[in-house]
């Protein structure tokens, strides 16, 4: 499981990548304020995908930040 809490105050999007670089899910959040967005390791199919590397990149107005973390079940 990945989450994000944070305050924002421009759209935010949060986009998962696996270790090759496949886009795995995107999340879009347009509420201002504090923001909770949990990933519970499935893809946009709603299918768990495996455990290993992934890497997620947070866009919010013009700031970006990227970041990987390891899935487990």
């Amino acid at each position: 499981m990945f989450t994000y809490t944070g305050e924002i105050t421009a759209p935010l999007g949060l986009d998962i990548y696996d270790a090759q670089g496949r886009l795995v899910r995107t999340f879009a959040r347009c509420n201002s304020g504090k923001e909770v967005i949990t990933w519970a390791g499935d893809n946009a199919d709603g299918v768990s995908v495996s455990d290993g590397v992934y890497f997620y990149k947070i866009r919010s107005g013009d700031q970006q930040m990227t970041g990987k973390f390891v899935r487990t079940h």
